[in-house]
């Protein structure tokens, strides 16, 4: 499962880091963002993404294909 070792992974990630556990272009993590799907808290110039609430939104993500 994506990210199963939790306890690795900061409190707050990057935009960098978002893009490459998920495997996506930093637009597409930039679209997740604007369009206020993954939650974002500027810290001065730094977008930071909350670890807690990216986990939960990521769960939600989940396609049951059974």
């Amino acid at each position: 499962e994506f990210m199963q070792e939790k306890t690795d992974i900061p409190e707050l990630l990057t935009v960098k880091e978002i893009q490459e556990k998920m495997r996506i272009s930093k637009a597409g993590v930039y679209n997740l963002i604007n369009s206020g799907q993954i939650p974002l808290v500027k810290i001065g110039n730094r977008k930071l993404i909350p670890k807690k609430e990216f986990l939960i939104w990521l769960k939600k993500q989940e396609v049951n294909t059974k």
